[in-house]
């Protein structure tokens, strides 16, 4: 709100990518009336700390603490099921790799950690939500299951509009090409 007021904005669309879009619905709750609009890219949570879909990020969390992040990466290739999230859902590999390969990986440990266990919005504060709202979604993508969006859309009601994109995993390029798009076209009918 304080950058809205800084730029003499008094409305403003408010949207978000994965944790990005835990933020938005939250300044959304919090700030109803300087939201226009709301849009969801692919959401990771729902009304709940400790969602499915994250606990691999927690179990890499558990794994840098034991030890150093090149060390991680290194086993996690010889036997992917020392992240047992990874050996359910082959398509976690991405993260996990992602994860090691950031800068200070093993500092990171502690903010993965709080970060699956926190919470955007509890329900009550979700059906105050009644603005025009985007979610977009796509398949194929663990960390931000469809399933999460089309959770959002059903809490968000008849004011919001669900829409299903390329997975990003299978082209990358196609997948932000339809995200502009479903973004474009929303923010013209508002």
């Amino acid at each position: 709100a304080a950058l809205l007021d800084h730029l003499g904005i008094e409305r403003a669309v408010i949207g978000g990518l994965s944790m990005g879009a835990g933020v938005a619905a939250g300044f959304a709750a919090n700030h109803p009336q300087r939201t226009a609009a709301l849009m969801l890219v692919r959401p990771a949570w729902t009304d709940h700390p400790r969602p499915h879909n994250l606990i691999v990020l927690e179990q890499i969390a558990d794994r840098l603490d034991q030890m150093p992040a090149d060390e991680l990466l290194r086993r996690f290739q010889a036997d992917p099921g020392i992240i047992p999230a990874a050996r359910e859902e082959p398509a976690f590999a991405a993260t996990v790799q992602g994860q090691c390969l950031a800068p200070q990986a093993r500092q990171r440990a502690a903010r993965l950690r709080a970060m699956v266990g926190s919470c955007p919005l509890r329900p009550a504060e979700i059906a105050r939500l009644s603005m025009p709202s985007l979610i977009i979604g796509n398949e194929l993508d663990p960390i931000h299951p469809m399933q999460t969006a089309q959770w959002w859309a059903a809490a968000l009601g008849h004011n919001a509009l669900l829409r299903q994109v390329p997975p990003k995993s299978l082209d990358l390029a196609a997948h932000q090409r339809a995200v502009c798009r479903e973004i474009s076209c929303f923010l013209d009918r508002l």
